[in-house]
C-alpha cells in the first residue's frame, strides 16, 4: 500500500480514440485508488467526445498546493523534466513497431517510462541505452472488471440472433489488415450462418458509401454471389463506452486486425464476457491473453504520415501483417465451436492483471 499522492496527469483523455480510452482508464484508476489529481487535456488527432470524459472533467478544476508526481501521456518530443515534481513519469504509447531513436532523446529525462505490454518494452529497449532499461515498466491497459462484468447486457436491435457474428474495430487504412479480413469472410463464411460487423471511426457518409461499394466489388472479383443479409456491416462513429459494450454483447468473436501495437480495450471486455479473441500473435492483445487465438504474421515495411517532416523522412515503420490462411482457420475454429459449452472464466487469471487496482504499480 503506497501513500496518497498528489498527481498532475497530462493526457488525451478527451479524444475519441484508443489512446483516449487508455488515458481515461488510467485517470479513473488513479482516482479510485485514492490519489488526488489535477488533469490537463492534450489534443492531437482524435475526435473529441465530451460524453466520454464527463465523469472525470471535474478533475480539471482541481488545483493542488503541491504535486508529487507528473504523468505525461504525450508524444515523446513533448516529454519534459521538472524538478518541481518528485517523480516524472512518461506513458510511451507509440503505435508502430519501430520507434524512432531520434525522438527518444527526451525519454532519458524521465524517472519512469510506462508501456502497456512486454512486447512494447522489448521494442523500446532496442532503441534505448542499457542503463535506461531499468526505468521501463509494464502497466497493461486497465479496466474496472466488475463495472463490465455486472453491467446490464444490452444488445443491438437488428442482428439476427441465429447468426454467429465476427466483430472487428478498424480504420479503413494501411494500419489494419481489413481487406484480408473481408476477403476471407466473403469467400469462406458468407454462405454460412455468419455475419461480420465492423466498427470504425466517424467517417464521412460519402466514404462509407464508397467502402460498401468496394466490399461488393471485392465479392464480385472473388466470384462470390453477395448475400445481402450476410454482407459485412459497418457501424460508423460509435466510440463511447455504453455503445461499445452494447455492440460487444451483440457479437460472438473479436478479430483484432490492427498491424500496430495499440492497447485493446475491447479485448479486455471480450475476455471478461468469456468470448473468443483472434489476433496477431505479435500484438498487445496477444500479450494480454495466452488463450487467445494467435495468428502468425510477416513483417513488412510501411510508410506512415506524420505532421512532422523530420520524423516523416527519418522513420522506418514496420508492421506485422496477418497470415491469411491461419486467420481463416482461426475464424473457422471459433465458428465450429459456437455450440460447445463455454469454459467458465477461461481468462479469469489474466483479466485480474488488468484490474484498475493495479495502477499503483506505476507509482512505486
Amino acid at each position: 500500500m503506497i501513500p496518497t499522492q498528489n498527481i498532475l496527469y497530462i493526457g488525451p483523455y478527451r479524444e475519441e480514440s484508443s489512446r483516449g480510452f487508455y488515458s481515461y482508464m488510467n485517470i479513473k484508476a488513479l482516482e479510485k485508488a485514492g490519489h488526488k489529481l489535477k488533469i490537463i487535456p492534450l489534443f492531437s488527432y482524435g475526435k473529441l467526445n465530451n460524453k466520454f470524459s464527463q465523469e472525470i472533467e471535474h478533475l480539471e478544476e482541481n488545483n493542488l498546493d503541491k504535486y508529487d508526481v507528473c504523468i505525461q501521456h504525450c508524444e515523446t518530443l513533448d516529454y519534459a523534466y521538472n524538478s518541481y515534481f518528485k517523480k516524472n513519469i512518461g506513458i510511451y504509447d507509440f503505435g508502430n513497431f519501430d520507434p524512432n531513436p531520434m525522438v527518444n532523446s527526451n525519454v532519458i529525462l524521465l524517472d519512469k517510462i510506462v508501456v502497456s505490454s512486454e512486447n512494447k518494452k522489448t521494442i523500446l529497449q532496442n532503441v534505448l541505452s542499457q542503463q535506461l532499461h531499468q526505468n521501463i515498466i509494464v502497466s497493461p491497459q486497465l479496466i474496472n472488471i466488475n463495472h463490465i462484468r455486472y453491467k446490464e447486457k444490452k444488445e443491438l436491435d437488428w442482428p439476427d440472433k441465429n447468426r454467429f457474428y465476427f466483430y472487428s474495430e478498424l480504420d479503413f487504412s494501411e494500419q489494419y489488415d481489413w481487406e484480408k479480413l473481408i476477403y476471407i469472410y466473403l469467400t469462406s463464411f458468407m454462405n454460412k450462418n455468419t455475419g461480420l460487423i465492423i466498427q470504425t471511426k466517424d467517417l464521412e457518409e460519402e466514404k462509407i458509401k464508397l467502402l460498401k461499394n468496394q466490399i461488393y466489388s471485392m465479392a464480385t472479383a472473388a466470384k462470390v454471389k453477395p448475400v445481402s443479409s450476410a454482407m459485412p456491416q459497418v457501424l460508423n462513429g460509435v466510440y463511447d463506452e455504453e455503445n461499445l459494450l452494447t455492440i460487444h454483447n451483440s457479437v460472438d468473436c473479436l478479430i483484432d486486425v490492427n498491424k500496430s501495437n495499440e492497447p485493446s480495450y475491447s479485448a479486455l471486455c471480450f475476455a471478461i464476457n468469456d468470448k473468443p479473441i483472434i489476433c496477431n500473435k505479435y500484438l498487445t492483445t496477444a500479450d494480454y491473453f495466452s488463450k487467445a487465438y494467435r495468428v502468425d504474421g510477416m513483417i513488412c515495411n510501411s510508410s506512415m504520415i506524420y505532421n512532422n517532416d523530420i520524423m516523416n523522412s527519418s522513420m522506418n515503420n514496420y508492421y506485422y501483417t496477418l497470415d491469411g490462411e491461419q486467420l481463416k482457420n482461426a475464424m473457422l475454429e471459433t465458428y465450429q465451436n459456437r455450440y460447445k459449452t463455454k469454459n467458465i472464466d477461461i481468462y479469469k487469471q489474466e483479466i485480474n492483471n488488468h484490474d484498475i487496482s493495479q495502477i499503483n504499480n506505476i507509482l512505486i
